[in-house]
């Protein structure tokens, strides 16, 4: 006689067996492939941080802007300036070309230095006042607004190791944001503090990866979202570089897998998480170390 309830006891054992085999495989591939990319690009992106970026937003912006006299010859005796048509010169400083009132420097105009630097735009009352660009003869370069020789507001932009660099400034001192477009096709937006690229920022990567968040020290740190160039994507917690803490991962259109929900532990799924198949079924999973050691229906 057929022991039927042994039967059906046999039956669930197997489709227990598959279901932990096949989603353990589904939880894998797919995913892994993607951290191994990520990694690669990640330590790719923390040299070019800490040895490009961070070593010039304050040790040189700052330093040399605060080393800029941009004078312009207010200070000369009448001796020591000379006027030959519409070009006037300051003894040991520089000329002036452009508009005049009263021999003062009034409307559009240009300053060239002696050291190479120049100025063109707006004057008022002898002084550099409005818009106006001026192109420092140690790299760089002003655009925006000036007020009584100062530079107010505007952008500062610099290169460096082929690299270029935006600061910004608003009332006459810069702030903690920068623009980094990077010789190897990456870019990065956001702010800074004490030499790194630390808060919160926009990196994207030559190969059309994405990351929106929070960095600390020139390593992603904090909440952030990471998207590849392929669709897959993570939304959750970092620590250092990797993915720590709680977190989303989803994964690329025609993945067996639509996303798994938990605790991520360098950049490897830590414990319980809820894993969603292509399908719509739900799993609770297990996970070790990155590897998924339990599998139950949600």
């Amino acid at each position: 006689m057929i022991d039927n309830k042994k039967g059906v006891n046999s039956r669930k054992s197997v489709s227990i067996v598959l279901i932990i085999a096949l989603t353990t495989s589904i939880c894998a591939i797919d995913y892994y492939e993607n951290i191994a990319k990520q990694s690669a690009i990640c330590n790719d992106m923390t040299t070019v941080a800490e040895n490009d970026a961070d070593a010039i937003v304050t040790n040189i912006v700052a330093n040399e802007l605060q080393s800029l006299s941009l004078n312009v010859g207010n200070e000369c005796s009448p001796s020591q300036i000379n006027v030959y048509g519409d070009v006037v010169t300051y003894e040991n400083i520089g000329e002036y070309r452009g508009a005049l009132s009263n021999m003062g420097r009034e409307g559009m105009g240009s300053f060239s230095w002696n050291d190479g630097s120049e100025y063109y735009g707006e004057w008022h009352n002898d002084c550099m006042d409005g818009e106006g660009i001026l192109n420092c003869s140690n790299g760089f370069r002003l655009e925006g607004t000036f007020s009584k020789n100062d530079f107010y507001e505007g952008e500062i932009f610099y290169s460096k190791s082929g690299n270029d660099y935006t600061y910004f400034v608003e009332n006459n001192m810069i702030i903690n944001e920068i623009s980094i477009d990077y010789k190897n096709g990456s870019s990065y937006y956001g702010t800074y503090k004490k030499n790194a690229l630390t808060g919160k920022g926009t990196m994207e990567y030559k190969n059309g990866d994405i990351y929106k968040g929070y960095f600390k020290n020139g390593k992603r740190s904090g909440q952030g979202y990471y998207k590849w160039d392929n669709g897959a994507s993570y939304k959750g917690k970092w620590k250092k570089d990797k993915m720590s803490g709680q977190g989303t991962y989803k994964y690329q259109s025609g993945s067996k897998g639509k996303w798994i929900k938990g605790i991520f532990r360098n950049n490897k799924p830590n414990g319980e998480c809820i894993y969603k198949a292509a399908n719509g079924t739900k799993y609770r999973t297990k996970w070790s170390n990155g590897k998924c050691k339990k599998v139950t229906r949600y």
